[in-house]
């Protein structure tokens, strides 16, 4: 799988991608997450200028999405649990898949260890997929963190 960076031509493809992934987050027993509005146009578009949001493809063909950011994530600053460690981290948010290539979550993990040693994910206590993959691919549950709106996640973290 290629990673490279997302542009503006591609939020189009992104948008459905997106509508896609909600709907399997319905028909898997997690419709919260992302309920029917995220992540919004104007969040992708502000992670694609902000040069933070990467498309995934096989052969050409567009198959998934997430952001990498680096430093420090506001919403990890406090966790209801313990971090392994405080290095330097990348934090993956957002990441999706057409369903019809599988490991478009290991090239976003494999990415993000070429960017820093340490990546952290979380995911909602509802997305049994996504937490069974990060423990299929040695991640640790590492407690609760909240996002801005308040809302829990999974916070999970894993170390070269």
């Amino acid at each position: 799988m290629k990673i490279r960076k997302a542009t503006l031509d591609d939020i189009d493809s992104l948008i459905k991608l997106y509508e896609h992934a909600r709907q399997e987050m319905i028909k898997n027993n997690n419709p919260l997450q992302w309920g029917n509005t995220e992540p919004s146009t104007d969040k992708l578009i502000s992670r694609i200028k902000d040069g933070n949001h990467y498309i995934v493809e096989k052969d050409g063909v567009f198959c998934g999405a997430f952001s990498a950011i680096t430093g420090r994530d506001p919403t990890y600053t406090h966790i209801v649990g313990k971090w392994l460690n405080d290095n330097p981290y990348i934090t993956i948010h957002t990441i999706a898949s057409n369903n019809k290539e599988k490991g478009v979550l290991k090239a976003a993990i494999d990415f993000g260890f070429t960017l820093e040693n340490t990546v952290r994910i979380d995911t909602h206590e509802n997305n049994a997929i996504m937490k069974y993959l990060l423990e299929k691919y040695g991640f640790t549950y590492c407690g609760v963190i909240y996002l801005e709106n308040s809302e829990p996640r999974h916070a999970y973290m894993k170390t070269k």
